[in-house]
This record gives structure tokens, C-alpha cells and sequence, in this order.
């Protein structure tokens, strides 16, 4: 095999001395770079969910069934990282980018107890659960208390309806919800500018008495979350920041800077026309969709409403974000802003904010590579994000985790017979980035450059 590249002695290594790794992945190379994003696609779609299913049950089993399970993922990593099989099990994974099972059901089940207990008296499941002890039915360890044990759970979680609030709509008369402007827009395809004018035609066809308040929410990478608001009533301005509850989703902190706006209106007890303009589409169209709301500060909002609908006519009107409009820009300052104020108190999140912020945490320890002395990548799944073919992505994958058909001990080493460039006997890995002029870290940094 001639490849006619600067390492060419490592491919020659592995590939021409290896016939059969070559038959066998030769079915492959008709797609490509997208081998192994297909088999990990086909894997998580058709076969995890089977392996998942009824996880926060049987997850108190033996370790020796849980095991037979870790082993079929394992199988699938051997497909999509194409490494070894002296490799160890946790570089399979890592390469693949596949969580362990039991890692990735510490989030599941917090999703899973958190939505049962935010249902309160109105499930028979939840109320079953919440009595459940250790020592129910001669159980050694019930699911619910080895999750309490691992503080997989949390103690405050929001309430959710199973009811619907569809008669609220009746009720609100003077209410009216925007979710476009003028004329139809699409953010994705249309320009930020025309956007803009856009936004501002619709802004200034807005009574000049009328009242405008601005929201905005921001969440920053560590968690932290906050909203903005931004109130312009004739020469009067007035701005409100407030940190929220950490972790919880950007659509939620959204839905609480229209709070804030509702409670300001209460508490100046402002009257006439009032614009709440809001650069999130999603929670516009959650509001105007009253049959969907069914979480305590959705339910704080329409009894807002309804309070304020005697007095007020009320616009909730979408307006598009980042596209330099000066008083929107000011409630996201406000909104980035309130994340680094220190938390007031603390704030009870949805089951799905929990899931978020379990997965979050779960996801921060799985991206440390695996504890290897040749070993070191970035981060997960190093055998699908390089853009080349499946040849090429298997030699990068094995060359990194150090784990070759062409190596074999000596003294207690790992050692190639011969490097193809200097034909020295018995070289080591190192040794044949070194003939190259090349660094390990070229292997994730510039693999393109290496091949």
C-alpha cells in the first residue's frame, strides 16, 4: 500500500502488514467519513432505548446483570471505534463517545422520580413513592431509596398540573398574543437587517401613551441564570435584574422576566395599553397556547393576567433577538447582569431543569479522558468528529490508544519490530512520531496533518 504522506510509515505499520482488519472494514468505505456517525446514529435510535428501558427499576440488580447489559454497548463500540480488542473498555466507549449505562442512568432517573413527585396528590404513583421505604416488602433496597442514598435526587421540585387551563381563555378578553410581526419573518434565512427594520415598524406602529417593558432571560456556561427587564414609559425608563435559580433552562427564565414585567405593572398599578415585548418566540406561543400551561409560573402569569385584564389591554409580542435593537439590548445586559448577582433564595426547578442539571454534572466528569499511560484526548468520541475516511479514522483511534496488531511486549514495553523510515529494530511509538518530527498531541490537534 502506497500512501503518500508524511507518516507513512505509521500507516504502513498498521495497514500493510494487517490484510484482514483491511477485508473487514472494506464494506464500509463506501460511506466514508460518515461510518462510524451512522452506526452510533442506529445504535442510540434503535438499541439503547431497549437497553434503558425500566432502568430506574431494575438498576438495584447485581452487578453481574447489570453487567450483561454494559456488554452490549460494548459490542456496539467495537463497531464504531474499529479498535482493538486488547483495548481497555473505557477507551472503547470514549473513542465512540457512549456513556456508560450506569452513568447515563443517574440523569434518567432523576427525570424519572422528579416528574413523579411534581405531580403531588394527583398521581396514585407519586403518592406510593413518597411513602415508600427501605424495609416495604421484605426489599433489601428499593430503586427510590438507592437514589436518595446517591443524592440523585432533589428535594425541591416544582408542582405540574395534570389539568388544563383552557376556560382561563375565556376569561382574558383585553389579552392578545404576537408571535410574528407585521409581516412573516424567518430568523434562520432572512437577514439581521431586514429583521431590524422589521422589528422597528412594528414598534413604531405602537400607540406613543402605550406603555413598553422589554424581557429578556441569559444563562451563563456554568449554570447560572438570570432575567431582564427593561420598562419605557414615555420620558420614564426603569430597569429590574434578578438571578434565578441555577441550572434551570433559558426558556424558564424567559417566562420569569414576563413575570417580573406582570409584577412591576401590579405594583405601579400602570393602566392603558401595555406592550411586553419578548425576544423569545417559544414562550410566547407556550402562553398563547393555554392548553399547554400546566406549570406554577405559567399559572402565575394567567392569574396575572387576569388580574390586570380589568384595567390594562396587554400585548405579548415577539420580537426578534440580536438584531441591534437598542432597548432590547438593554434587557439582555440586564439579563447577563442578573446572573452574577447572588442568589436571593432558593427557587423549586421542573423535573426536566433537574434532568438538565443532572445531566450537566454527569457530562462535565465524562469528558476527562481515561487514566492510560500512552492514552490522551480532548474529548469524547474522537473517532467520529475526524473528517475522513473509516480507514483513516481507525488508524488515528488505535495509534492514540496505543493498542496495535503490529505491537508486542518487550521488557515490558510496547514496541513496533521496525520503524519503516530509519529501520530501526524495535521502536517504540514515541519513537516514530519523533522520526517524523511530530508531537503526540498532533494525534487530536492537526490529525488531518499527521495522516
Amino acid at each position: 500500500m502506497v500512501v503518500e504522506t508524511k507518516g507513512i510509515h505509521i500507516i504502513e505499520v498498521e495497514w500493510a502488514t494487517n490484510p484482514a482488519a483491511q477485508r473487514g472494514l472494506s464494506r464500509r468505505l463506501y460511506l466514508g467519513s460518515q461510518v462510524c456517525k451512522v452506526e452510533e446514529f442506529w445504535f442510540t435510535l434503535a438499541l439503547r432505548p431497549i437497553l434503558e428501558y425500566g432502568y430506574q427499576v431494575y438498576r438495584v440488580s447485581s452487578d453481574t446483570n447489570l453487567d450483561k447489559l454494559e456488554r452490549v454497548q460494548l459490542s456496539a463500540a467495537r463497531i464504531v471505534a474499529e479498535l482493538r480488542g486488547s483495548s481497555p473498555v473505557d477507551i472503547f466507549l470514549y473513542e465512540s463517545g457512549l456513556q456508560p449505562l450506569r452513568l447515563r442512568s443517574t440523569h434518567n432517573r432523576t427525570k424519572y422520580f422528579s416528574k413523579l413527585f411534581s405531580y403531588n396528590n394527583q398521581h396514585r404513583t407519586a403518592n406510593f413513592l413518597r411513602s415508600w421505604q427501605n424495609n416495604q416488602r421484605l426489599k433489601k433496597s428499593s430503586p427510590l431509596g438507592h437514589d436518595l442514598k446517591i443524592d440523585a435526587l432533589h428535594s425541591l421540585v416544582e408542582f405540574n398540573s395534570l389539568k388544563t387551563f383552557a376556560s382561563l381563555l375565556d376569561s382574558l378578553p383585553s389579552v392578545f398574543f404576537h408571535i410574528e410581526l407585521l409581516t412573516h419573518t424567518n430568523k434562520s434565512s432572512q437577514h439581521p437587517e431586514y429583521l431590524r427594520q422589521t422589528a422597528l415598524e412594528g414598534i413604531n406602529n405602537i400607540p406613543i401613551e402605550a406603555t413598553l417593558i422589554y424581557t429578556d432571560g441569559s444563562k451563563n456556561e456554568t449554570g447560572h441564570t438570570g432575567s431582564g427587564v427593561f420598562v419605557k414609559h414615555g420620558r420614564r425608563e426603569a430597569s429590574l435584574k434578578r438571578r434565578i435559580a441555577d441550572y434551570c433552562s433559558v426558556f424558564r427564565s424567559e417566562m420569569m422576566a414576563i413575570d417580573m414585567a406582570l409584577d412591576f405593572v401590579l405594583e405601579h398599578q400602570l393602566f392603558g395599553e401595555i406592550w411586553i415585548l419578548s425576544d423569545s418566540r417559544s414562550v410566547v406561543q407556550y402562553l398563547d397556547n393555554c392548553r399547554d400551561v400546566n406549570d406554577r409560573r405559567g399559572m402565575d402569569i394567567f392569574n396575572k393576567l387576569r388580574t390586570l385584564c380589568n384595567t390594562c389591554v396587554l400585548h405579548l409580542q415577539w420580537i426578534p433577538s440580536h438584531v441591534n435593537l437598542k432597548y432590547n439590548d438593554i434587557a439582555d445586559s440586564l439579563a447577563i447582569e442578573g446572573t452574577t448577582m447572588p442568589q436571593a433564595y432558593v427557587e423549586p426547578l421542573t423535573y426536566l431543569e433537574l434532568y438538565s442539571r443532572r445531566k450537566a454534572l454527569v457530562n462535565i466528569s465524562w469528558k476527562h479522558p481515561p487514566a492510560h499511560s500512552w492514552y490522551r484526548n480532548e474529548g469524547p468520541g474522537a473517532a467520529i468528529r475526524f473528517k475522513g475516511d473509516k480507514k483513516d479514522q481507525t488508524v488515528l483511534a488505535r495509534l492514540s490508544s496505543g493498542h496495535l496488531k503490529t505491537l508486542r511486549f518487550s521488557r515490558g514495553d510496547k514496541k513496533f519490530n521496525i520503524c519503516t523510515k530509519c529501520n530501526m529494530i524495535e521502536t517504540t511509538s514515541q519513537h516514530l512520531l519523533d522520526c517524523v518530527a511530530l508531537v503526540y498531541d498532533d494525534l487530536f490537534k492537526r490529525p488531518d496533518f499527521m495522516l
